[in-house]
């Protein structure tokens, strides 16, 4: 449910392939994230290493075979190996040599092995995938972080303009009398305390970009151009429950998390089994072959057999068996297996933790997701109003009819209500993504 597929390879391919573009979607930033992040090049290394220690660890149920050969050269008194006896001459003497060994039994340790190099292999599998949901998930957060923000600069912009045009509009009415000089300089006043704020929101913007190409490995250099037309950011989220248990019995399944922590019990449990085992004997078979050849250098009456008679006539074979009994090894066995039953604990306990952060998260997600989206659409709700009120004070203010202060508190309500507004909807996107990662929907698989 969680791994890499292919469709999914096909996407990032597609999108390195057109890149540069001129605007950026979200799934284009997640594309793009995934497909340049130094931990993912790092990990995917790193699995071809752990894929290699698999193959190693099968490899060491064959028998090493090694082979020698052996040249030497002596002056002075030497033995004939044609007559046995010694002699003062030059020899040359050269031997070969193939031995083989093979662990025939050593406690199960070879097989403990292979299972454990494969453990570590799909363990290297989950850590790649949890290091590809961390990196969408941050770049998703950062990319949500640049759309509030360029929210607010909407918002920001639009309130200078507004100021501006009362500003203009007092000036007139100042002209024609009906306004003093006290009026001119609140509405400057407030002209310069609007235009401070979108200045704010301008250089959140600009951090919040820079923060995402930190996140996307993009080059800082490099402009990059958001797409902040998306119907989903907009979108008036529904209030739903969801089951807490559900979701959960989904995301105990397949999360990196929780099966690298189950893998880890796998492994204490294959260590202390094999720990265990090496309390008996081991067993193991060897055999050789060797052959050799001579010839005295100096003149000599003694007759040399051929190169090829000699390494046949000197053939020699050799096979056997070797039995080791463990009886005392200053208790560090007994000390194994008690240190890999407090290991298998560990990894137990840590398990348990796991599944109840994991529990505990959930939980807080669905909170979060269901009161986020109620808190939407009474902030919605509640913007459509104060958008009336101020559209009303806005004309008695104009007619002369109220003052600037009430002006100005019906402002800040409005602003108030969009801030809330474009907040929860902020916290809800992100909520609702991570519920649906929980559920089993890979962040690059999700609709935006």
């Amino acid at each position: 449910m969680k791994k890499i597929t292919i469709s999914l390879i096909l996407f990032l391919f597609i999108n390195t392939e057109v890149l540069p573009r001129n605007v950026w979607g979200i799934k284009d930033c997640l594309a793009y994230a995934i497909n340049n992040a130094y931990e993912v090049k790092i990990q995917e290394l790193n699995n071809r290493n752990l894929d290699n220690n698999h193959t190693a660890a099968i490899l060491n149920l064959a028998p090493s075979v090694s082979a020698g050969t052996n040249a030497r050269t002596s002056f002075g008194r030497s033995i004939d190996y044609e007559t046995n006896t010694y002699t003062t001459t030059a020899n040359l003497t050269n031997s070969y040599s193939l031995s083989a060994s093979m662990t025939l039994f050593n406690g199960f340790s070879v097989i403990n092995g292979i299972k454990t190099a494969k453990i570590s292999q799909l363990q290297g599998k989950e850590t790649y995938q949890q290091i590809i949901d961390n990196i969408c998930q941050s770049t998703m957060q950062a990319f949500f972080i640049v759309i509030y923000y360029s929210e607010l600069v909407k918002l920001g912009e639009e309130k200078v303009e507004t100021s501006r045009l009362n500003l203009h509009n007092v000036k007139i009415q100042e002209e024609l009398g009906l306004k003093g000089e006290a009026d001119i300089l609140e509405n400057e006043a407030q002209l310069a305390s609007d235009e401070y704020n979108l200045v704010q929101y301008r250089n959140q913007y600009d951090q919040g970009i820079l923060t995402l190409k930190e996140k996307m490995s993009y080059p800082f250099e490099e402009e990059l151009i958001i797409d902040t037309s998306d119907s989903w950011w907009e979108t008036i989220p529904s209030v739903v429950s969801e089951s807490p248990e559900e979701v959960y019995n989904i995301a105990v399944l397949f999360l990196p998390t929780l099966v690298k922590s189950r893998f880890d019990i796998e492994t204490a449990q294959l260590n202390l089994k094999t720990s265990r085992w090496q309390q008996l004997p081991s067993l193991s078979l060897s055999g050789g072959y060797d052959t050799g050849f001579s010839k005295i250098l100096t003149h000599t009456t003694t007759k040399t057999e051929s190169y090829f008679d000699q390494l046949r006539h000197r053939a020699g074979q050799s096979v056997s068996a070797s039995l080791s009994i463990p009886i005392f090894s200053r208790l560090s066995r007994r000390y194994t297996i008690t240190r890999n039953k407090n290991n298998l604990k560990i990894y137990e306990y840590q398990y348990e933790k796991n599944l109840r952060e994991i529990e505990k998260e959930i939980e807080s997600v669905i909170q979060d997701v269901e009161g986020r989206s109620m808190e939407y659409i009474l902030a919605v709700k509640r913007l459509a109003t104060q958008d009336k009120v101020h559209t009303v004070n806005q004309k008695k203010y104009e007619e002369g009819l109220i003052g600037f202060m009430e002006l100005q508190i019906s402002a800040n309500n409005l602003q108030s209500a969009q801030n809330q507004k474009l907040y929860a909807q902020f916290q809800y996107h992100i909520k609702k993504h991570l519920l649906d990662y929980y559920k089993g929907i890979n962040y690059i698989d999700q609709e935006f």
